[in-house]
């Protein structure tokens, strides 16, 4: 996957090091988002004369976030970088530069985030009223849950690419009716798997609250002291299996790796991958 160099207020983004990685029966595609800055004038030391010069340095690497996309199944997993490579700037640089190296023939992206499908429905739950509710949904690839089976199977008859819907209540101190609603958590569990995003403002212990399903993606801890595409991988194949189960109802049977779906339409869920120092595991683990 080869893609020309973006340039972006400054800085040069691309694709680097791609290589193809194998595990088990399964094929990933590894490689780093690349932030450098194409020229920096950095302070060094002149020890004979105990002066202060600069030095000119060229595609000097700023931050690189590494990323793993199943191919089959189109999830991608990656490592934010604080302040450098945050879940935005990862997400739309890294549609651009795919569309790019694919020449933009038939060819789009759009990463949405899988979140912790149970505990975004246990807040909203919480809320003592909800005052609005907005969601974008597309269709799933390649498969679908039962619970939202009915109205994805509708928006795939209706030849839908994007499904909008919002709604505001008539009342705002009562809210909106949507205790047990099923049609609500059917959508917003669609969102949460990672076919579009959802957001809804409500009151919470007397206070305005507004969540959303960027705001509670997947987390894998990956100790910083591994380096080798296959060893980082391996932290990741179970939250991939689970992923890729939960959304496609998909059983494992007698231990057989079952190869799910392809990209499709171009269109990649992700499952956010967060690397710790390797002191932090111990800590992660016993919660």
């Amino acid at each position: 996957m080869r893609s020309n160099i973006l340039l972006k207020r400054d800085y040069e983004w691309g694709f680097f090091q791609v290589e193809s990685v194998e595990l088990g029966s399964e094929s990933y595609m590894h490689g780093f988002l690349v932030k450098s800055k194409p020229k920096t004038k950095d302070e060094v030391i002149v020890k004979e004369t105990h002066q202060i010069d600069t030095e000119e340095r060229l595609n000097s690497v700023a931050a690189m976030s590494r990323f793993f996309l199943h191919i089959p199944s189109g999830l991608i997993a990656y490592r934010p970088i604080h302040q450098h490579i945050n879940d935005s700037h990862f997400r739309q640089t890294f549609k651009m530069l795919f569309e790019d190296a694919h020449g933009n023939f038939f060819t789009s992206v759009d990463i949405q985030t899988v979140d912790e499908r149970d505990e975004l429905l246990s807040i909203i739950k919480s809320f003592t009223s909800i005052t609005r509710v907005s969601i974008t949904l597309h269709p799933t690839n390649p498969g679908f849950d039962p619970i939202y089976e009915a109205f994805d199977e509708r928006l795939r008859h209706r030849g839908v690419e994007t499904h909008q819907e919002s709604y505001t209540a008539k009342n705002l101190e009562v809210g909106l009716n949507l205790s047990n609603d099923e049609d609500f958590i059917s959508k917003i569990t669609m969102a949460n798997d990672g076919y579009g995003e959802a957001r809804v403002k409500g009151k919470m212990e007397g206070k305005e609250v507004i969540v959303s399903t960027k705001d509670h993606p997947i987390g894998v801890a990956v100790p910083v002291a591994e380096d080798e595409s296959p060893q980082v991988l391996k932290y990741l194949i179970e939250t991939f299996g689970k992923i890729r189960r939960r959304i496609q109802q998909v059983k494992l049977i007698d231990n057989e790796t079952i190869t799910l779906g392809s990209l499709g339409n171009g269109e990649s869920n992700v499952v956010n991958s967060e690397v710790e120092d390797a002191s932090k595991i111990k800590d992660v683990n016993q919660r």
